[in-house]
């Protein structure tokens, strides 16, 4: 296996705000191809270059693309609480036992009144 040039630019060694020519090679795009379709990007969302850093701020310039082509970055939600798995959690289990119970209860005198319509009808087909 090869080694790895450690003098070659790296997105840790570039950081942030990486030179407009590692910003065209992560695109996929030579310096001079860059440099003429930088401009009609910055007209649609492209960063400009920041005065300070002398640098467009990457994580900006890979939003504009995953929004281009429909891939918008997912937000986690913020939570909206403690968690609380004891009490609560068991009384809606509780209320759902009840709910079923209370069912069954409800049905079984019919149940039992088909069951013994039947047992009975065995009962007179043996006699």
């Amino acid at each position: 296996m090869a080694e790895r040039d450690p003098d070659a630019p790296t997105l840790k060694r570039q950081g942030l705000y990486p030179c407009e020519a590692e910003i065209a090679h992560r695109l996929s795009q030579s310096e001079k191809q860059w440099r003429r379709i930088a401009p009609q990007l910055e007209r649609q969302g492209l960063p400009k270059i920041d005065p300070i850093m002398k640098g467009r701020f990457w994580p900006a310039v890979e939003a504009l693309f995953r929004s281009r082509h429909g891939l918008r970055n997912v937000v986690p939600s913020q939570p909206d609480g403690e968690e609380r798995w004891g009490r609560s959690c068991g009384i809606a289990v509780e209320r759902a036992l009840k709910q079923v119970r209370q069912a069954y209860r409800k049905a079984l005198p019919t149940l039992a009144h088909r069951l013994g319509d039947r047992s009975e009808s065995r009962k007179r087909r043996n006699e």
